[in-house]
């Protein structure tokens, strides 16, 4: 209990002092997603081969973020964020049937959900336009975790994530010295099928 105070009571001070107040601020945006990840699916025979074929789902969600972001500098600043992507649904048919494909054993039919959020980590490069507008891009990289379970024949569940690089624009409007708000767009890049989504953003920051 005395340990917990004495934190709380250092992270109050931080908050309070005139350092902190000028480096550190919080960050909270609301996304439309457009995610297209690519997913295991389709059809499936067995005692025959195994052939799941690789499809592209495309969907779009509405999400919220929040971060904590560091004034490097009056241009430069690191952002840490969390952010939802979304979710998405695969239909699977799996047949099972003999070598000649003249007898069928069976089939099975589940549905797939997925869930999708991000852990990401930039570096965001801001030049004023004006002196209340300001023009900026960000560079960084995403950890992006899909959490799975299925409904039907088949049950099972599990965790898949990946690292990606993302870069971003966006324009931002200084409300006042303690509150700016943002529009952005960020696309997250992809290295293979997997995963390629973009996110269209406003939000806004608080300095503390």
């Amino acid at each position: 209990m005395v340990k917990n105070k004495l934190v709380f009571g250092v992270f109050s001070a931080l908050i309070s002092s005139h350092v902190f107040a000028n480096d550190f601020y919080f960050i909270g945006n609301y996304s439309q997603n457009n995610f297209r990840v690519g997913d295991y699916g389709g059809s499936a025979h067995y005692r025959v081969h195994q052939s799941n074929n690789l499809i592209i789902l495309k969907d779009s969600d509405t999400s919220l973020g929040v971060g904590i972001g560091y004034h490097m500098n009056d241009n430069f600043s690191f952002e840490v964020a969390y952010n939802d992507i979304g979710e998405s649904d695969t239909f699977t048919t799996v047949t099972d049937r003999s070598s000649d494909g003249s007898i069928v054993y069976g089939k099975a039919t589940f549905n797939k959900i997925s869930k999708w959020h991000s852990l990401e980590g930039s570096f965001v490069a801001a030049f004023p336009l004006t002196n209340s507008i300001r023009f900026y891009g960000r560079f960084g990289s995403a950890k992006i975790t899909k959490e799975y379970r299925t409904e039907g024949d088949y049950i099972y569940s599990g965790t898949i994530s990946r690292s990606r690089a993302l870069a971003g624009v966006g324009t931002s409007y200084t409300f006042n010295q303690r509150i700016l708000f943002r529009f952005e767009y960020d696309r997250y890049l992809k290295a293979d099928e997997d995963y390629l989504y973009s996110t269209l953003s406003t939000g806004v920051t608080y300095n503390f």
